[in-house]
């Protein structure tokens, strides 16, 4: 029935456009703003949207580096337990340092050589924790410091012992490398002995 001052045809045309708008995609019922964008709709960065902050992205692409040196404590401990020297070295630098009290290995046939004879006969566990990694000058390089914790057992006896872990670290191409590890032990001892005060 028409309403006061519509003529006839005018609720025909109400229903048909209410029933267009049902059938129509919620899609294509939103607003648009002047450049064609759905009001409430986020442009995408990049290419096609306005462009990046680059002091942002500078930003994130350090943090990305940050936590990939971080990782590097994780796979030297699990290159160390694998016993494998080839896999130890290469967690290094072609050009890495290794030093230990006693000294120092320069390049990974030095370090390879170095844990073919100190992994002999020997089944480790290596724990990390207390992972710290500080920026250097050079944006590609990082200071990471870990404290470590490993079990041993060896021929004849059983051993444990825990230290501190100092390296630098460098990250190109989405790859980390140790450029030094020093290898700062606060005990090492059997299971007989213990660490008595």
């Amino acid at each position: 029935m028409a309403a006061p001052g519509e003529s006839r045809r005018e609720p025909c045309r109400r229903r048909r456009l209410e029933h267009a708008c049902r059938r129509q995609p919620l899609s294509h019922r939103h607003r648009r703003s002047r450049g064609g964008h759905r009001r409430g709709h986020r442009r995408p960065l990049g290419k096609d949207g306005p462009p990046v902050n680059e002091e942002l992205r500078r930003r994130v692409e350090r943090l990305e580096r940050r936590e990939l040196a971080r990782d590097t404590a994780a796979h030297y401990a699990d290159a160390v337990d694998s016993g494998d020297p080839a896999q130890i070295a290469a967690v290094f630098h072609p050009e890495g340092t290794l030093t230990i009290p006693s000294e120092t290995f320069r390049g990974r046939d030095a370090i390879a050589a170095f844990y073919a004879r100190r992994a002999r006969g020997a089944d480790r566990r290596h724990f990390v924790t207390n992972i710290t990694v500080d920026d250097t000058v050079i944006d590609t390089r990082f200071a990471v410091t870990a404290y470590f914790l490993f079990t041993s057992r060896e021929p004849g006896r059983s051993a444990l012992g825990w230290g501190v872990y100092d390296d630098l670290v460098e990250v190109a191409g989405g790859i980390p490398l140790l450029l030094s590890k020093r290898i700062t032990p606060a005990l090492f001892t059997d299971l007989d002995d213990g660490w008595p005060a």
